[in-house]
């Protein structure tokens, strides 16, 4: 799997990071579509709709060697956290994961010209208590208004309050990477 060239349909720097990390070669072309997935789905199909979507709908679908889409979500307290509109809505966001446990869902879609593979991945994110400084810090220091969740584990936040994971750091962080190689393999 050495020199696979994938076409990422996401801006995220984190996603080009951890492929190139992986030792796959990227070109960045995202799908610039309006999400609209169904809300009434669980939350793991809601993001596979997303990730779906963004790759069925991008130019080169059908025409690269592989086409790779992601969409990250949050879930607490049974409800979805996407990327937040402003800073009071990330402080809200941060305010209700606090002292909490939530889950990550990332969506990836996979798509050759013969093929197309939609998976996702889940890992449980533990929180300590987030006091009010901390959170205004952070969403004053940090650019939370484009992750998932309103939070980067890779970050400040994710040093001092995050008490532990159950899963796949890496899919917290945007990409679920060692899964999309096992599946990657079968292609």
């Amino acid at each position: 799997m050495k020199n696979i060239d994938i076409t990422l349909a996401s801006a995220s720097p984190r996603r080009k990071e951890l492929l190139e990390n992986a030792g796959f070669r990227i070109t960045v072309s995202p799908t610039n579509i309006e999400e609209n997935a169904d809300l009434n789905l669980e939350p793991y199909a809601y993001a596979m709709q997303l990730a779906e979507q963004k790759c069925d709908a991008h130019p080169l679908a059908g025409k690269v060697p592989f086409l790779v889409s992601a969409d990250t979500i949050v879930v607490a307290n049974n409800k979805i956290l996407n990327k937040p509109n402003s800073p009071e809505e990330a402080k809200q966001m941060l305010q209700s994961l606090s002292n909490n446990t939530h889950e990550v869902i990332t969506a990836v879609c996979i798509r050759s010209p013969f093929r197309k593979e939609v998976f996702y991945d889940s890992t449980l994110v533990h929180f300590n208590t987030l006091d009010k400084e901390a959170i205004e810090y952070y969403v004053q220091e940090f650019n939370p208004l484009d992750k998932a969740g309103s939070y980067g584990i890779q970050e400040w936040i994710g040093y001092r309050y995050i008490k532990g994971i159950e899963g796949c750091y890496y899919n917290v962080m945007g990409f679920p990477v060692s899964k999309f190689c096992s599946i990657l393999e079968s292609f």
